[in-house]
């Protein structure tokens, strides 16, 4: 907000800008959601995924928190690391899930908990493809997509992995969690959810909800609440530790692979890959050797339907 506000001086005369630039916290506990959305469309689009991932990286490495004047990167809590580790080594597979922008939290989960990009859910502005200078480029919207949070939580888990979760984590605030949880709950078989009471004004912060709506449902549900004050030795981890070290990240494959549909114009059917590459797929592709091999084989598909490779965008 504080590098758009010189290039536009009217900001500083509307709201939430001007509450934003001020520090003015109070107006947006008031204002509510709508203020934030109209801030996060402000600073968050009109640009390409790569200029936001680049502005994103770059307030990681310097911004503090206001209140606890540490680093953000450096306010991961230690046992939720200590628990990322333990299910991770037991073969677990965790995600992260935010009501942050996706983009923002694949900068940040990446590093401070070793969650991978595909791995991260969060709310998302609408995006479209765009050509300049002939090369194709992701442009951020000014439009909401999704909010991941309350309802739109169990959508989004949903989009991303296409099943109920077995184990769920998240926190007293604003009744924000409470629907993932029961999507939890209502699977079949075992679960687990884990919900967390922020009452240690002493160490982090103490706060309730008006309405008391998390810990109602988990009473009523059967929730395990998690006290911070009672049940946390330590808060944060320690100052300096990387957050990595704590909850190590699985091996990631060196690239990706995407397929669509290959069509004969000839013959107006699905053509498929040869069995080699289609093995190749399923594995990372670890070596020069494989990748060779994979793209040996998606050129001979490709002359086969008669498809030409494009380099350039139009």
């Amino acid at each position: 907000m504080r590098e758009l506000a010189p290039r536009d001086p009217a900001l500083r005369d509307r709201q939430p800008f001007n509450a934003a630039l001020e520090g003015d916290t109070a107006y947006f506990h008031q204002a509510g959601a709508p203020a934030v959305l109209e801030l996060l469309v402000a600073t968050h689009t009109r640009m390409t995924q790569e200029q936001f991932m680049g502005e994103a990286e770059r307030f990681l490495q310097t911004a503090r928190h206001p209140t606890l004047d540490r680093p953000f990167t450096e306010l991961a809590y230690q046992p939720m690391l200590e628990l990322l580790a333990y299910l991770r080594t037991s073969g677990f597979q965790d995600l992260d899930l935010s009501g942050g922008t996706l983009d923002f939290m694949r900068a940040f989960a990446t590093q401070t908990y070793g969650v991978p990009p595909e791995r991260i859910i969060g709310s998302e502005f609408k995006r479209e493809s765009r050509c300049e200078d002939g090369r194709l480029w992701i442009w951020r919207l000014p439009a909401i997509d999704a909010i991941n949070d309350k309802n739109g939580n169990p959508v989004g888990i949903d989009r991303q992995i296409g099943r109920r979760p077995v184990i769920v984590a998240g926190n007293v605030l604003s009744g924000g969690d409470v629907a993932m949880m029961e999507d939890s709950k209502g699977r079949s078989g075992p679960s687990l959810q884990l919900l967390v009471n922020h009452d240690d004004a002493e160490r982090e912060f103490a706060y309730a909800e008006r309405d008391n709506v998390s810990l109602d449902a988990a009473h009523r549900l059967g929730f395990t609440v998690v006290s911070i004050a009672r049940d946390w030795k330590t808060v944060f981890a320690p100052a300096r530790t990387r957050a990595l070290d704590r909850a190590p990240r699985e091996r990631e494959p060196r690239s990706f692979v995407v397929l669509g549909n290959v069509v004969s114009p000839r013959r107006g059917v699905t053509a498929s890959l040869p069995p080699s590459p289609r093995k190749l797929l399923s594995q990372n592709t670890e070596d020069l050797t494989s990748v060779r091999a994979l793209q040996s084989g998606v050129r001979a598909r490709a002359r086969l339907v008669g498809t030409r490779r494009l380099h350039r965008c139009r």
